[in-house]
This record gives structure tokens, C-alpha cells and sequence, in this order.
């Protein structure tokens, strides 16, 4: 391997340190990067065409660093360093925008919506700076005007998530009045493995729902003086207590029994309670008599069928690496609070939960909001140079679904995938979900 190419697990060889390999007496020590969490970790010359993340595939701890060496510190400690100097040569100024991909449609053709948001959510503690920074909200955004393709011209980058739903909204209602069918997407599971709602204790055959309920407005545990945390998903100030909401919903899943860790995992060691801790409980996870909950979702096992990494939704913190649990517990409220939003209810569905699998999911008239979830590692290979990395999929992932729209070829990715027995469709019909584009 030399270095920027990939092993095919999509692990880059970002130098060779030149020092020797403390497991292997003939190896060198390498440093890598994962490519779907962005970690860094050392590895060993011999195994480096191997390689898994060790912090999002399971794979092998980080190779151990030779001692007395000035300077050398882990992967994972020179990580924020190694990705700022990565990315400083190629991060833009805030007033600076790149030229926008160009994409058309003919006269006559006639597109699934008019207009396309695609959002990277950040679970980030803490309001950030004002030079755009990776592991913060971006926003993507198009719409046609005619057979062209106009961009919002200004970088969607957002210190918080508060600010960022604010956006989303004013964008939307400009949408709206001009009667334009718009996609909306967010880049984390809106759903979790089947039977989680059960497991919660919540009714109803849409689990989607009494779950997205439970997380944006936790309620009280039956016997419980204390009184359930409140999610703070969306301060002003983006701080977040996305362990509290993690360590409540465990709680939940294993009340009345002895306490037990899960399903829901990662946190800081501050941060552990006896119903939720660094590690994983392990999976399946067992649930009542004879259930289990699974790893990972129908779609997501669908990406990992096809050589893909998505991350399970169990897991909310990775150490440094970022992971998609504390996406899901402080976007779903606001993937929900934007749905049902006054001047957008009537008007809004979640993608396939309301409106089922169906090749026409605006057909319900002008104007209108479509919910869907996506995962931006469709569209890696597409993307810009000279951005920050979030930048760049959101933008790839708007071209992507315009040029999908534009071909013809978008309705199908909203139909009945390919494959699923009448079961499985049900379950990512009323729990799951489903990602856009995974097939």
C-alpha cells in the first residue's frame, strides 16, 4: 500500500511512522485512517491490507507505539491534531464558496420534488467557533429554477444545532410559499432493530412514533420518584445530555428486573450508571422471554451486504471517533419537531413510515415535506475537493438525488426495495425505517 489508498475495508494508510512494529518482528508501524468514522490508529506493515477500524468495525486494538520516542503520540491522542492539519490546506474561508456542481434536466421532465436539504447532524456538547469545522450541523441545499440546478449560496455551517433547525425552518417556509415538493434528509437512522419499542414498553403498531416520542420527551419510569431527564437537544448554548436520555431509555428497556447495562452503549467513564456503560452489552440483546434485539437494522445489514461500514444506532459515543447513537437522540426531536411543526404538519410525512414504500412519495400535491434518511457513505467516491469533509457529502448528496430526479430514476429508490420478504417490509415500514439509496 502506499499512502492515500484504501484496504477494502476502507481503511487509508496515511503515513509509514518508519519505526518498528512492537507484534510483529518483521513489520513496520503504519498509521491509518477510517474513512467512515475518520479515526486515526496504528497498525502493523503485514496486517495494514487487513485492517478494520478498531472503533466502528470491531477491529484490532491500535498497534502499541514504541517507548522513549520524542513526539510520538497514539492515533487516537494525535487524532484532532492530525484531521485540523489535514484538512487546513483544503478548509475555505467562511466568505468563500466553491463552484457548485453543475446539473440539468430537460424542458419537459418532470422530477419526484423541486427542491432538496440534506443535513450532517452533530451530537457536538458544546457551541463551536466561527471558522467551519468538521463534526458540526451542515446543510445542503438546491432547487430548480427552470432545467437548473440553483444552490443556496452561502456555506451551510452551524455553531449549533439550535441555529441549524432555525435555518431549516426559515428554508422550508420560503419552500412552501413557493409551493415547491421539497426532500428533507437527515445522515442518521430514524429507526432502531425491531422490537425496541416493545422492549420500552411503548404500544401501538407504529413503534416509529411512541419511540421518537419517548426520546424527544422522555416520561417517567412507573415507580420511580425521580422524574425522567428532560432532552436537551437543542440548547442554545448545544449543550446536550445525551447520556442521561441513553442511561433513562435502558432503564426503561430493563425496568423491574435486576440493573443490566444496554442496549444503548459508550459514554464517558463520568458518565456510566448501572444501566449504561463504556462497552458494549453484547448482541443479540435479550429482551423478555425469547426476544432479542439485533446489531443492526434490515437496511443496514443491507449497506454491510454490499462491502459498506454504517455504524450500528446502539452506539453513542466511540472515544474520538464520532458515531451515529447521539445523532439519533438529539436529531429524532428535531427531525420531529420540524415535522410537526405548525405551519408544516399538514403538509409533512416521514419517509417510508407515512407514506409507505411507494415510487411516488410527493404525489400527495403542492406543496409538500418529505422525511427521509440517508447515510452519506453512498456518495463518497463523488466527492468535492477543497472542502471539510461534511461539507462535501452534503453537497454530493443533494447532486446526488437531483441527478437521480432528473434522470427518471429517483421514484424508485422510494418504492418496496428489492428483496425483502412481506415481514421485513413491515418491519421497516412501521419500526425501522429505511436508508435512501441503500437498495
Amino acid at each position: 500500500m502506499r499512502p492515500g489508498e484504501c484496504n477494502k475495508h476502507g481503511q487509508e494508510l496515511l503515513e509509514k511512522v518508519d519505526l518498528p512494529s512492537r507484534s510483529h518482528p518483521y513489520a513496520r508501524l503504519w498509521r491509518m485512517r477510517c474513512t467512515t468514522c475518520d479515526s486515526v490508529h496504528e497498525c502493523n506493515s503485514c496486517d495494514a491490507h487487513l485492517r478494520r477500524c478498531p472503533f466502528c468495525q470491531h477491529g484490532q486494538p491500535p498497534e502499541p507505539l514504541p517507548e522513549g520516542i520524542p513526539g510520538l503520540v497514539p492515533g487516537t491522542q494525535a487524532q484532532s491534531t492530525t484531521r485540523v492539519r489535514r484538512r487546513a490546506a483544503v478548509q475555505r474561508p467562511s466568505t468563500e464558496l466553491p463552484e457548485p456542481p453543475v446539473v440539468r434536466r430537460g424542458d419537459s421532465q418532470a422530477t419526484c420534488f423541486d427542491a432538496y436539504i440534506m443535513v450532517d447532524w452533530s451530537a457536538t456538547n458544546g457551541a463551536l467557533g466561527t471558522d467551519p469545522v468538521p463534526n458540526a450541523p451542515w446543510v445542503a441545499e438546491a432547487w430548480w429554477n427552470g432545467c437548473q440546478l440553483d444552490w443556496w449560496p452561502q456555506r451551510g455551517y452551524f455553531r449549533t444545532r439550535r441555529l441549524c433547525i432555525n435555518h431549516l425552518l426559515e428554508r422550508l417556509r420560503n419552500h412552501v410559499k413557493e409551493k415547491r415538493r421539497v426532500l428533507s434528509c437527515f445522515d442518521f437512522a430514524y429507526g432502531y432493530p425491531t422490537g425496541y419499542g416493545r422492549a420500552l414498553g411503548l404500544g401501538g403498531q407504529a413503534f416509529w412514533t411512541s419511540i421518537w416520542g419517548e426520546i424527544s420527551v422522555p416520561t417517567a419510569l412507573q415507580g420511580m420518584p425521580v422524574p425522567p431527564p428532560q432532552n436537551e437537544y437543542a440548547s442554545a448554548n448545544n449543550r446536550n445530555n445525551r447520556f442521561e436520555v441513553a442511561s433513562h431509555l435502558n432503564h426503561r428497556v430493563n425496568l423491574g428486573g435486576q440493573p443490566r447495562a444496554g442496549p444503548l452503549y459508550g459514554c464517558p467513564a463520568q458518565n456510566q450508571t448501572p444501566f449504561f456503560t463504556q462497552a458494549s452489552p453484547g448482541f443479540p440483546y435479550a429482551i423478555g422471554p425469547g426476544g432479542a434485539l439485533g446489531h443492526f437494522r434490515v437496511t443496514d445489514q443491507r449497506l454491510l451486504d454490499r462491502g459498506h461500514h454504517p455504524l450500528c444506532c446502539w452506539w453513542v459515543l466511540g472515544g474520538r471517533a464520532p458515531v451515529v447513537g447521539g445523532q439519533i437522540l438529539t436529531g429524532i426531536p428535531a427531525v420531529k419537531e420540524i415535522r410537526n411543526h405548525p405551519e408544516f404538519s399538514k403538509i409533512s410525512k416521514v419517509w417510508p413510515f407515512e407514506t409507505g414504500f411507494t415510487p411516488s412519495p410527493s404525489a400527495g400535491g403542492t406543496p409538500c415535506i418529505i422525511h427521509a434518511e440517508i447515510w452519506p457513505g453512498i456518495v463518497n467516491d463523488q466527492l468535492q475537493d477543497g472542502l471539510i469533509r461534511d461539507e462535501a457529502q452534503v453537497r454530493a448528496m443533494v447532486k446526488w438525488a437531483a441527478s437521480q430526479d432528473a434522470e427518471s430514476n429517483f421514484g424508485v429508490r422510494f418504492a418496496v426495495p428489492e428483496g425483502l420478504d412481506d415481514g421485513q417490509v413491515s418491519r421497516c415500514r412501521h419500526e425501522e425505517g429505511w436508508i435512501l439509496g441503500s437498495g
